[in-house]
């Protein structure tokens, strides 16, 4: 039998539109943590298919919260340093990184096209990386003027690529371990059941 999100939600005891929402990881949306662990664990026990959620603007990679001071320059297709500046990069994937945050000493953004090199000191293994950027993606912050910046890396080194996969891969077992540690014991002849 074909488990369905309206199943997950009739056990769960919320709207079919919250179960499509937390397991499509919508980011606009922000249970509690005690429901979206309930939604998560009501699927695992029912066996319901993960694979079955297609999502077209779901992101290429999942990205882990890092929310670490970061330094960065602006940079010209020419070389020429626009501007350098600091903010924080809440989130990394292997593709690309999420800056917030932003402080530039000229307080703004060229027109023309440019790239950030992001210098991240801070996460250990990624101490010496300098990452250049490509920017899809501008947005405001709140009710805050604080801008955010959405990066996509560019020429990231192959040996480079390899330790940010390291430390994403690090981080996705460290939740998997919270993950089970929050529910106690994972639900028998789930994925999450390591006997």
């Amino acid at each position: 039998m074909k488990i369905t999100q309206d199943m997950i939600a009739t056990r769960a005891g919320v709207d079919r539109s919250t179960v499509s929402k937390i397991l499509s990881n919508n980011p606009n949306y922000h249970p509690n943590e005690h429901t979206r662990e309930k939604v998560f664990r009501i699927a695992e026990e029912l066996g319901y298919d993960f694979g079955a959620i297609h999502n077209p603007l779901r992101r290429k990679y999942s990205r882990f919260d890092v929310n670490v001071a970061v330094s960065f320059k602006i940079v010209f297709e020419s070389g020429e340093i626009f501007d350098t500046g600091t903010g924080v990069l809440r989130n990394i994937s292997t593709g690309g990184a999420l800056l917030t945050d932003i402080k530039t000493t000229k307080e703004t953004l060229p027109i023309k096209f440019f790239t950030i090199e992001v210098a991240v000191n801070e996460i250990e293994g990624l101490q010496d990386i300098v990452a250049e950027c490509e920017v899809v993606r501008f947005g405001i912050e709140g009710t805050s003027i604080l801008a955010q910046i959405g990066l996509k890396f560019r020429n990231l080194l192959p040996t480079a690529r390899q330790r940010v996969n390291n430390f994403l891969e690090t981080r996705k077992t460290q939740r998997i371990e919270e993950r089970i540690q929050k529910m106690g014991k994972a639900p028998e002849g789930s994925v999450l059941d390591r006997r």
